[in-house]
């Protein structure tokens, strides 16, 4: 990360883990511009793992120079989220019954203007394409009935 590290030129040269701890940083900030569709200036992480060694690298030295103390707080805290989350966290599967599904979708399209009728007329593809026009649309009613 050269322009990372020339970023840094003299500042905090007493301050080992200060200066690591904004090179990962700026690979975060890559990471998130990446992601963003903006072409990274840098080497961004490819993958969690990637961050979480940078954030081990940390822990032992912190460890080693008798620096469990601040290990052991946000650092690990860090480190836990990263291990259990990656970059993406995790999808939560919501089941609810066809019935209710079917009547969100009913009071959706009719707020928005887009159904006087039943959803029975419309197969399943119908419907769906109807409800994403309907929920993309400006002219939906904001008031709940």
């Amino acid at each position: 990360m050269p322009e990372a590290a020339h970023d840094l030129g003299d500042r905090n040269q007493t301050e080992p883990y200060r200066r690591k701890l904004t090179l990962i940083r700026h690979r975060l900030e890559a990471s998130l511009a990446q992601l963003q569709g903006v072409r990274a200036a840098e080497r961004p992480y490819s993958t969690a793992e990637e961050l979480l060694d940078d954030l081990d690298l940390v822990d032992g030295a912190l460890r080693r120079q008798r620096g469990a103390l601040f290990a052991n707080g946000k650092l690990l805290e860090l480190r836990r989220q990263v291990a259990a989350f990656d970059f993406y966290g995790y999808a939560i599967d919501v089941r609810l019954h066809a019935a209710r599904l079917r009547g969100g979708r009913l009071r959706i399209l009719r707020q928005c203007g887009q159904l006087d009728g039943s959803l029975d007329d419309l197969d399943e593809d119908a419907a769906v394409g109807l409800l994403a026009r309907a929920m993309q649309s400006k002219r939906g009613r904001t008031s709940a009935h």
